[in-house]
């Protein structure tokens, strides 16, 4: 079978994934997540088409951003107000580059700090 026919026949399948509602903890409420039980490669491939297809549709593609961690390789949908977002996890690249900086002006000031002349 030809590429282009595999994908045109994972485009055109349903993901057959299972749905499942989960109940979590989200400030100070109950949310309902929606964890899906996926059967087979095909179905994982159908699926994330799928949500790709949707991203590339919907959304505005200006607001698909590349991580800007060191070494990260992930891309997000910026959705905050600004539309400034840089990491795609704040916790992880974007506390990595903060102590990255913290550590350069540390560096900086140390090698700054020259004897002066009386």
């Amino acid at each position: 079978m030809r590429p282009a026919t595999q994908c045109r026949d994972i485009a055109r399948a349903k993901p057959s994934v299972t749905p499942g509602p989960h109940e979590g903890v989200a400030g100070a409420g109950f949310i309902v997540i929606e964890r899906s039980r996926i059967e087979t490669g095909a179905a994982l491939i159908a699926l994330r088409t799928h949500q790709l297809a949707d991203l590339i549709t919907k959304e505005n593609p200006s607001l698909i951003k590349r991580c800007m961690g060191a070494g990260c390789s992930l891309w997000f949908l910026d959705r905050t107000k600004a539309h400034r977002r840089a990491f795609c996890c704040p916790t992880a690249c974007g506390n990595r580059a903060k102590v990255a900086a913290f550590r350069e002006r540390i560096r900086s000031k140390s090698t700054d700090k020259t004897p002066r002349r009386k």
